[in-house]
């Protein structure tokens, strides 16, 4: 309310009011002015009347309080928040709201804040200032961009805006941990057998540092890795238990990242067990900051020679003069194995070169030397037809046309060799084929008499 008269004029001739004031009229400094007028005539007869002037409200635009902002803040929020709201201070602390100051004279009027120029938004949490800048956690990198120009304008509901406010951010660096990559290379493998020391094929790590920090390589300090069941081991299905492992199976070299086999369990590594096993890797960078990863590492089949069970010590027994056909014993498939479980093949390996193979004459000590050629049994002195083997079932049997043959001879001595289709074999005088194998045996066949037990 203003009762000033000053900032109005009447026209002496018709009476029409007109504001001359210096300032334009504001509603909301005075809504209404209340005026005395005077009127009067030729003969100086004159009347007062009070005039009020309503001042009507118009929407006006909002205006920013400054027209430049700047603030500071780090790339990386500060720990278990979303978002950051404050900028930081002279001591680094996250003290200052990041807040563009608005006002709107029309004090009912509801504002809307648009924002461009980064990655950043108005803030809408509850206790929030209204205008105040916030950015999500993981958008800022020091390393890509240092600095923001941002714009903000309001907006009241009457589509009446602002002019532009300026914002300028300042990216502080931050140190951020390293992150483990991708292999350098193909899938770590290594093969199956292998010894201590061995290297990963295609183990070697890769990483990634912001800071471009020099990282350590390590394995971490737990005492064991589990096994994780993955498309190609599966494990925790059909009784198959997922594979526990010692730490200490793997070591990394420090700055080269480089994976090699440590320390070798008992049971060695072993395709027909498991077809790959983990390991976790940690990068860490000079300030402590780490990463692991959990790493695969598939264990390569390596065709692996055939082997004899225990079974091979046992001796044959055979009537004497048994006609041609008659089988001695068990089919030594039955004591021979294929870690691969492939068809194996059964072959006598008496070699002209060698004096492995022998008989021995009923009532005699001496040792007979024979080699097998085409299935005869080659003496010195003469040349017989005693056993024949089974190429695929390894069943021995008689294969002596003339039945004094066997009649004479008490015992035999016969080497026999097993090989997978690629040619891979063991023979039974040889060293064992496989840990845990029978080695160093003959294929014993003793004849004995018709009334004999």
């Amino acid at each position: 309310l203003n009762t000033t008269e000053n900032s109005f004029h009447v026209e002496t001739n018709i009476g029409s009011v007109s504001y001359i004031g210096a300032s334009p009229i504001n509603y909301e400094k005075y809504n209404y002015y209340i005026l005395s007028t005077t009127v009067s005539d030729s003969w100086r007869l004159d009347c007062t009347a009070l005039i009020v002037v309503e001042v009507v409200d118009v929407n006006e635009a909002p205006y920013h309080l400054s027209s430049k902002y700047y603030f500071k803040l780090y790339e990386e929020v500060r720990d278990s928040r979303t978002y950051e709201n404050f900028a930081v201070d002279a001591q680094n602390m996250n003290s200052i709201p990041m807040t563009v100051l608005t006002n709107d004279v029309d004090t009912v009027s509801i504002l809307s804040y648009a924002i461009s120029g980064g990655p950043f938004e108005i803030s809408s949490c509850g206790d929030c200032e209204p205008g105040q800048i916030s950015v999500k956690a993981g958008v800022l990198d020091f390393e890509s961009d240092t600095s923001y120009q941002l714009n903000v304008i309001v907006t009241d509901q009457g589509s009446l805006s602002s002019a532009t406010a300026t914002v300028d951010i300042e990216v502080l660096n931050s140190n951020e941990q390293p992150q483990v990559e991708n292999l350098a290379g193909s899938k770590p493998h290594v093969e199956e057998n292998s010894d201590t020391l061995t290297t990963v094929d295609g183990g070697i790590m890769d990483y990634k540092d912001p800071d471009e920090d020099v990282c350590t390589w390590s394995i971490p300090q737990h005492t064991v890795v589990q096994h994780e069941s993955t498309a190609l081991n599966p494990c925790g299905v059909e009784q198959k238990p997922c594979t526990v492992w010692d730490r200490d199976l793997f070591q990394i070299s420090a700055a080269a990242g480089e994976l090699s086999l440590n320390t070798i369990p008992d049971s060695g590594l072993d395709f027909e067990i498991s077809s790959s096993f983990v390991t976790v890797v940690q990068i860490t960078d000079p300030s402590g900051l780490y990463s692991r990863a959990t790493v695969e590492i598939d264990i390569i089949d390596v065709n692996e020679p055939p082997y004899f069970d225990a079974g091979i010590s046992d001796i044959l027994y055979v009537v004497e003069e048994s006609v041609v056909g008659t089988t001695v014993g068990l089919p030594l498939s039955s004591l021979a194995h294929d870690p691969e479980g492939q068809q194996l093949e059964f072959m006598f390996d008496c070699q002209s070169n060698e004096t492995t193979c022998q008989s021995k004459i009923k009532g005699d000590n001496i040792w007979s030397n024979f080699y097998i050629d085409n299935g005869v049994f080659i003496y010195p002195d003469e040349n017989v037809t005693a056993f024949s083997i089974n190429i695929n079932t390894g069943q021995i049997q008689v294969d002596a046309t003339d039945a004094s043959t066997l009649a004479g001879v008490q015992e035999y001595k016969i080497v026999v060799k097993i090989a997978d289709p690629d040619g891979v074999a063991c023979r039974s005088i040889d060293s064992p084929c496989a840990p845990d194998a029978i080695g160093n045996k003959y294929i014993t066949i003793r004849t004995v008499e018709n009334n004999e037990e």
